[in-house]
């Protein structure tokens, strides 16, 4: 079995979490070693979101892969691998692979845009914090439902759990450092903003799918009354067949 699948159709979340990981684990390698024994340094600075030097395009996504230290990297990763094992073990079907990885993303952009035109602009921004908050938020809202067992205080609704984590981690971070609860922010409304529009956009083509496969149905039954069933074709048949099943196994729940 393959470690990373090479469909992107077929990839799971433990694949996607994987894949952040090392790529953050990559570049946190990568940089320190060309920061130690490479004397021209500067092209390591543009991949920051740093005041002091002009604006690239690509540092709004790359800075989300790099880490001042490596208990700052080890952090971010520990949060997105929590995630992802709650994802799997309380079944989450909302927060497939591909959308854990569009939310880490948007979220990043999100973190990095609000750093950016944030009247308390510090020096550089670097860190997954931003997307990590946003993939935290997503995932709050889509346990709204699930709830968890801990010592104490007892039996708690994890959507609210998740979110007093959120609020603490921000309200910590906004007597220290400002534009850092700003991206955190910033990150997590971007986070459940995503999950919330690509909710939407599978509930549209969940709702498409039934509408074509009852037209289909619909033009099949009318084949079968004016021509007879052996007028059907075997894959019209399949799919008459498959919807009568369909039928069947709804009115059985």
């Amino acid at each position: 079995m393959a470690l990373f699948s090479t469909d992107f159709k077929t990839i799971s979340l433990k694949q996607v979490i994987g894949l952040i990981v090392a790529v953050n684990l990559a570049v946190f390698i990568f940089l320190n070693i060309a920061a130690r024994f490479l004397t021209d340094t500067q092209w390591i600075d543009e991949l920051f979101l740093d005041s002091d030097v002009p604006f690239h395009l690509w540092s709004l996504a790359t800075y989300s892969f790099c880490h001042i230290s490596f208990s700052h990297m080890i952090v971010n990763m520990t949060v997105l691998i929590l995630a992802g094992f709650i994802i799997e073990t309380k079944s989450i079907k909302k927060l497939t692979a591909k959308n854990v990885a569009a939310i880490y993303l948007a979220s990043a952009l999100g973190g990095g845009i609000a750093f950016l035109v944030s009247p308390h602009h510090s020096n550089v921004l670097i860190g997954a914090s931003a997307a990590v908050m946003g993939l935290a938020g997503a995932l709050a809202v889509a346990c709204y439902k699930t709830s968890v067992t801990l010592p104490f205080p007892g039996r708690i609704n994890l959507m609210t759990l998740i979110f007093i984590l959120l609020a603490w981690v921000l309200i910590a971070t906004s007597t220290t450092s400002p534009e850092t609860t700003i991206v955190h922010s910033a990150g997590l409304a971007t986070g459940i903003l995503t999950f919330a529009l690509l909710s939407l956009f599978q509930r549209y083509k969940s709702y498409h799918s039934r509408s074509c496969e009852q037209s289909n149905f619909e033009r099949l039954n009318l084949k079968v009354r004016t021509s007879g069933y052996a007028s059907l074709n075997d894959e019209e048949r399949y799919l008459l067949l498959n919807h009568n099943q369909n039928q069947a196994n709804q009115e059985s729940l």
